[in-house]
């Protein structure tokens, strides 16, 4: 299972004030994983997956598709991401 803490949250809150991103839309950030080397963020966010260092700076879209895609976990090398999505019709 992907690690959480209540750390990152906010960290992932203030990433999403500072986009201009209103606090209602906030609420929508789910799946919320770190990389191995505890370097970079992943999460959910309007049916997308997305990226950005913990140090600040851009963020990354990952995916970008009409099927909802979440709950981004990366592997223990830190080569792989995986993601749930429904783009089959069913979430897998």
């Amino acid at each position: 299972m992907c690690r959480f803490s209540k750390m990152l949250l906010s960290f992932v809150l203030i990433f999403g004030l500072i986009l201009g991103v209103a606090a209602e839309e906030v609420k929508l950030i789910s799946g919320i994983s770190l990389t191995p080397d505890g370097s970079h963020v992943l999460f959910s966010w309007r049916g997308d997956v997305w990226s950005g260092s913990v140090s600040g700076g851009r963020i990354e879209r990952l995916t970008a598709h009409s099927a909802s895609d979440g709950y981004p976990c990366v592997s223990r090398d830190g080569k792989w991401i995986a993601f749930s999505s429904n783009r089959t019709g069913s979430e897998q």
